[in-house]
């Protein structure tokens, strides 16, 4: 199957929180903050709208984090109406499946209990306190 697309830089996360997610991606998950690539985010214009539908009135922070070869950015934004309710799995836009390979912990993520439990897999859903 050919396929327009060379290889992915990077998948984004929107958080809540924009420190609560990089402490939770670093302290808990073990990824590396790459700190020349975080900053603020303010559109300008209406670039950001077409391109990424962006409200106009939105600003925000951004931080990117690597993990092996693998590189995230969360971004935290506020944004005039909001939705601040994360979507169930079965939503569209729902959660994300994190694989995570050799480790053997148990994870019990999330507020009050949300998040999935995940025992000697290489593959466990996971919901943590900033919302993703």
């Amino acid at each position: 199957m050919s396929t327009p697309f060379a290889a992915v830089n990077h998948v984004g996360f929107v958080v809540r929180d924009l420190d609560e997610g990089l402490r939770f991606f670093i302290d808990v998950l073990g990824f590396e903050a790459i700190t020349d690539r975080r900053g603020t985010l303010a559109p300008d214009g209406d670039v950001m709208t077409r391109r990424f539908g962006i409200n106009p009135g939105a600003s925000g922070r951004f931080a990117f984090l690597r993990l092996g070869d693998a590189t995230i950015e969360l971004l935290g934004w506020s944004a005039p109406g909001q939705n601040t309710t994360p979507p169930l799995n079965s939503d569209v836009g729902g959660h994300h499946r994190f694989r995570y390979g050799g480790r053997r912990r148990t994870f019990a993520l999330g507020a009050g209990g949300n998040g999935a439990r995940a025992e000697r897999r290489r593959l466990c859903l996971l919901r943590n306190p900033a919302g993703t």
